[in-house]
């Protein structure tokens, strides 16, 4: 099993920098790297927007998990006064479906604590298609 972390500064222009970190170990896998891509730009653009991670100085770690059958990411962040979680959808709304992206589209998701915060992870079976 390959396991990688990375810790990312809280900031907007940094989300590029944390998909490719978690990409470049889907190369032999094409359409999970591209739900992936998708995927971790979501709920790193989430713990920067609506956790302390955002706050100026803040940061943010990514992990991952490669195994011969799927991948497990998680995103650790600074906690904020709100837990992480799905709202409804309103199709006028310009924010608000992050989670709902990872619900469609992982295996599994789900939101916990951890000692300075949250952690929002998912997993993705390995595919070379779409399916």
């Amino acid at each position: 099993m390959q396991r990688r972390a990375r810790r990312f500064p809280g900031r907007p222009e940094h989300v590029r920098a944390a998909r490719r970190f978690v990409a470049a170990a889907l190369a032999a896998w094409p359409a999970t790297q591209e739900a992936a891509l998708l995927l971790v730009s979501e709920v790193v653009t989430n713990a920067i927007l609506h956790s302390a991670s955002g706050d100026h100085g803040g940061s943010l770690e990514v992990r991952y998990a490669l195994d011969d059958h799927e991948v497990y990411v998680e995103v650790l962040d600074a906690g904020g006064a709100a837990h992480p979680r799905r709202y409804a959808q309103y199709l006028e709304g310009v924010s608000g479906r992050g989670l709902a992206l990872v619900a469609a589209l992982a295996s599994g998701w789900g939101v916990h604590d951890h000692q300075a915060g949250h952690v929002v992870w998912f997993r993705l079976p390995l595919r070379m298609h779409l399916q």
